[in-house]
């Protein structure tokens, strides 16, 4: 669950800066090469507008972490020590057993 909402809490920041550069006068994330091809493309509210789209992608998206939602082969394992048992159940060392003799 930390790491959900660790995650949860990266993309609700990229959000909330993303709106910040769409709305705002910061015009250093407009110089990144892909936004200077949209700007001079299609223009400034153009690049603008993808900004806008971030915003809401990654809103959207902190929202489903946050709540939990995930599709059916995402099923996080109830019992995390588990991975860590069938971690250490294969060893990368059985591959060279062979150089022990």
């Amino acid at each position: 669950m930390n790491n959900d909402l660790f995650v949860a809490v990266v993309a609700a920041l990229l959000a909330i800066i993303s709106v910040m550069v769409a709305a705002g006068p910061w015009l250093a994330p407009y110089q990144l090469r892909s936004m200077v091809c949209i700007q001079n493309q299609y223009g400034k509210s153009a690049a603008r507008g993808v900004w806008l789209i971030i915003a809401l992608v990654s809103g959207c998206s902190a929202l489903a972490i946050m709540s939990g939602f995930r599709p059916s082969y995402a099923a996080p394992q109830t019992e995390p020590s588990s991975t860590y048992s069938s971690m250490t159940s294969w060893s990368p060392m059985r591959r060279w057993s062979w150089l022990r003799y």
